[in-house]
C-alpha cells in the first residue's frame, strides 16, 4: 500500500514547510506555515486586498478594523504616527474603493 500525501502550499509563500496547527470550526485541517507563520487551510487563498501605504509617513498600513462596510486601516508606526484610513467595501464585488466621504486622518495632538 502506497502512501500518497497531498502537496500542500503556504498559499501566502509558497513554502511547503509548515506545522498542523489543529481544526477550524468546520472541522478542516489547520496549518501554521514554518516560513512565514500564516495560519491556512487547504482551501485558504491569498488576501487579494492591497495594502495602503500610510499618506503621513509612507509605511505600510495594517486591518484595524473590519465590517461589511469598510475596512479601517492603521499605520505600522502606530502610536508615533496615529493616521488612519477608512475605506468603503464594494459589496457585490468585495472590491476596496476608497470611502467618498472620509479618507486620511491624524490625531489633533501629534504627541497621542
Amino acid at each position: 500500500m502506497e502512501n500518497k500525501m497531498k502537496a500542500i502550499k503556504c498559499p501566502f509563500c509558497g513554502s511547503q514547510a509548515y506545522n498542523r496547527y489543529g481544526k477550524t470550526k468546520d472541522g478542516l485541517q489547520r496549518y501554521r506555515c514554518l516560513v512565514c507563520n500564516k495560519q491556512f487551510t487547504e482551501k485558504s487563498k491569498p488576501n487579494s486586498i492591497k495594502r495602503p501605504s500610510c499618506p503621513q509617513c509612507g509605511q505600510k498600513m495594517y486591518v484595524y478594523m473590519k465590517t461589511q462596510k469598510f475596512i479601517r486601516w492603521r499605520c505600522s508606526r502606530y502610536p508615533e504616527c496615529s493616521t488612519y484610513l477608512k475605506i468603503a467595501l464594494e459589496e457585490e464585488n468585495n472590491v476596496v474603493l476608497p470611502a467618498q466621504s472620509e479618507g486620511a486622518y491624524s490625531s489633533p495632538n501629534p504627541d497621542n
